[in-house]
Parts: structure tokens; sequence; C-alpha cells
């Protein structure tokens, strides 16, 4: 039995020392590991949640983990499994934005800010939106855009008036011969791309660079369609949503997103960043996440409680669906 226990420890170590030959040996090294080791994350499961509401929800928001929804013209946080409106807040407001580490509320009445769980309005007038350009908050009408400086909004518009694009009205000093002014909107929406703010007119791009309205910044393609609704930046892209597919705008370029693309719906009537360097879109019918080499399709009555997504918001992982009929998570 012992001549056994010393064959069975020879082998052994015999196996360790040929294990330790192997590893400082050269003829064993790799010189190049053509392999990575795959880690094993958690997949991420998608799971819904549907909350139905008796009329539209017409924005939401999220910041901090609370949900907020504009239900009537009132400002509703969402607790549980319903909205609950909260009281002294600005009514007949149409848009929720998050900028600045605060809430803010805007529409035909003024801009908002809930700052130290108080509402206080920026400035009265019928705003269409919002952004942050530059690290500043922008702020526009239909026709005036703003920006905000300490507590005030001021009109960015030069003092001179804005300049045009157009080289004919170029005189040799410089000056230029406008027959009509020079008008930045009508705008739509705002936002800044690629260190520019742009501004979204119907059925048009137009850009400034704080001297002049440049309304012709695309050199190549078009818009897929006149009737836009909707615009994001993102990284090096710009996205516009119409109702026949998604534009995108890569420097003076803009190409299409449609069923061709992939697309699985083309009616789209907003847009959202993920929180995976992921899209999201909303249409008439359902939501659209677009991924690098996917898209994930989120129909109505399955995942949402209806039709018609008016907004979409993003906090963390989870993401917030407004629609005609109610919210989906």
């Amino acid at each position: 039995m012992s001549k056994l226990y010393c064959q069975v420890a020879f082998l052994f170590i015999a196996i360790l020392s040929n294990d330790s030959m192997a590893s400082t040996d050269p003829l064993f090294e790799v010189e190049n590991q053509r392999w990575k080791p795959q880690p094993d994350e958690v997949y991420l499961q998608e799971v819904s949640e549907k909350i139905t509401t008796d009329k539209p929800v017409e924005s939401i928001a999220a910041i901090h983990g609370k949900c907020y929804a504009i239900l009537a013209g009132k400002i509703c946080s969402l607790e549980g499994n319903r909205l609950q409106e909260i009281p002294d807040s600005p009514e007949k407001v149409t848009k929720l934005e998050t900028h600045l580490g605060a809430l803010w509320a805007y529409g035909p009445v003024g801009v908002y800010r809930l700052k130290d769980k108080k509402w206080e309005e920026i400035k009265e007038g019928n705003f269409v939106d919002l952004c942050m350009h530059l690290g500043n908050l922008y702020a526009a009408t239909a026709s005036t855009v703003y920006r905000l400086e300490g507590e005030k909004l001021v009109d960015i518009e030069p003092e001179r008036g804005y300049l045009s694009s157009d080289k004919t009205v170029v005189m040799a000093d410089g000056t230029q011969i406008l027959a009509n002014p020079v008008r930045i909107g009508p705008v739509q929406r705002i936002g800044s791309y690629s260190g520019t703010l742009y501004v979204l007119r119907p059925g048009e791009l137009v850009l400034f660079d704080g001297r002049i309205v440049n309304e012709y910044p695309i050199d190549w393609g078009m818009l897929p369609s006149p009737n836009t609704r909707d615009m994001l930046p993102m990284g090096s892209r710009l996205f516009i949503s119409t109702d026949k597919g998604v534009a995108v705008v890569r420097g003076a370029a803009v190409t299409s997103l449609t069923g061709k693309e992939g697309l699985p719906y083309e009616d789209t009537t907003c847009l959202a960043e993920g929180f995976d360097d992921d899209l999201w879109i909303g249409t008439t019918t359902g939501a659209i996440r677009m991924l690098k080499d996917d898209w994930h399709y989120f129909g109505p009555y399955h995942w949402l409680p209806g039709n018609g997504v008016t907004d979409i918001a993003v906090d963390g992982k989870t993401v917030y669906i407004a629609t005609k009929q109610g919210i989906g998570i």
C-alpha cells in the first residue's frame, strides 16, 4: 500500500513540475492572444408596466427616480400606479423637461422651474422648446430664442439684428443690405449640435452661429417629409422625426431611416436618447428602440396602454413612454 502511495505522490509531483515548466518554457508562451474572455454579465430583461389614464398624457419627464407627467394641462407625479396632481403647480403647460438638475415646464403661459419643491416663473410667453447649448439653457418661442443668464431669459438676437448667409447681400465692407429683416423663426424645435445652435422650422432646418442665420446648412440630401415633429442631437448625429421616417443629419448631409432601412414604423412623433447609446422613437402606433445593429418594437396594448406616443423620458435604465391612453414603463 505504501508503494502505491509513493507512486501517486510521484505522479502528482511530476504533473506539477510539467505545469511549472510549461509556464516558463518559451515553447509554450503565447505571443499574440487572439481571444478575450467574455464577461458573464446579467442580461437585462425587458419588463413592462402599463398605467391607464382617461385622458391623453401630453408630456412626461423623469428626474432623481421620480416621474412627472402632464394630464389635461396639469402637472402630476407618478405615485405607485396612478398619477397624482401636484398642488400649486403651473397650469396650461404642455411640455416637461429636465435641465440643470431641475424639472422645467413650459407652454403657452410661460417657462417655469421646480426649485426647492416650489415652482417659480422664469418668463411669460408662448414657449415651444428648451435645450442646453454650450453649458447654457436656451428657450424658444415661435419667433424668439432666449438664453438663461442668471435668473432671466435674454433674447439672443444681436443688437443690429440677425445676418443672412446669402453672400449676394454682403457689401465690400462686410455689411449687408437686406430687403427684409432676417428672422430665426418660425421655431418648432431648438438643439445644440456640433457646437452650433440648430433651429428646426416646420419642414426645414437652419442654424445660428451667433451672428448669421444659415438657412441652407444642408449640402446633400433632404428631409423625408416636410411634416417635422421633433429634433434630437445625439453625438455625431442630429435626428429629426417626421411622418415618413426619421432624418439623420451628419455634418452637412441628410439621410433617412425608413422601412427600407429597417424602421418598424415610419409615422414618428418624438425622440429620446436612451441609456446605452440607443435611440427611442415614439410613433403613432407603438415605440421603437434603435440599437447599433437591431430594432426593438414595443407595440400598443402589449407593451403600452394604447396608441399615439406623445413623449418619452429616460431615467437610469427605466424608460417612460407617454401615450394618449396612459403611460408604459
